[in-house]
């Protein structure tokens, strides 16, 4: 035998429940302790905080602001620092069949820096568009 116990008329949520005849009676007397009826309130505040498409819609607008300020900030220039160090350590044989040790250290470093002084107002508009793709985003919600 199949139950299908309707929480509330505005919620969508559906309780199915399979039993056996002779299990019934005891789970009639546990279902009618186990459910409780739900306010309207309560149901409007349940499906929008468990709305799948208004957490979506929260993630999008995060992103949108990510790459918002992503596009701000390719106008800032790139710098880039190296540091190297290398250690050699050797034996020579010499002609006179003597050996002698040898031992290299090198230590290197640079910074480069670039920044574009014009870019066809690539970085402008990219700035524009998201921009404009917040907003869109933020209107969705």
């Amino acid at each position: 035998m199949i139950y299908i116990c309707q929480l509330s008329d505005f919620c969508q949520s559906y309780l199915l429940i399979l039993i056996d005849r002779k299990y019934i009676d005891s789970l009639k007397n546990i279902a009618k302790n186990s459910f409780y009826t739900v306010s309207l309130e309560s149901c409007i505040n349940y499906s929008i905080e468990n709305n799948l498409q208004i957490k979506q819609s929260i993630v999008d607008a995060s992103i949108s602001k990510a790459n918002l300020i992503s596009a701000q900030n390719a106008y800032l220039p790139t710098v880039n620092a190296i540091a190297e160090e290398a250690r050699t350590n050797g034996r020579l044989l010499n002609l006179n069949n003597s050996t002698s040790s040898n031992n290299y250290y090198s230590t290197s470093g640079s910074i480069n820096g670039t920044i574009d002084l014009f870019d066809g107002f690539q970085k402008q508009n990219n700035v524009k568009i998201a921009n404009l793709n917040l907003q869109a985003t933020l209107m969705d919600t």
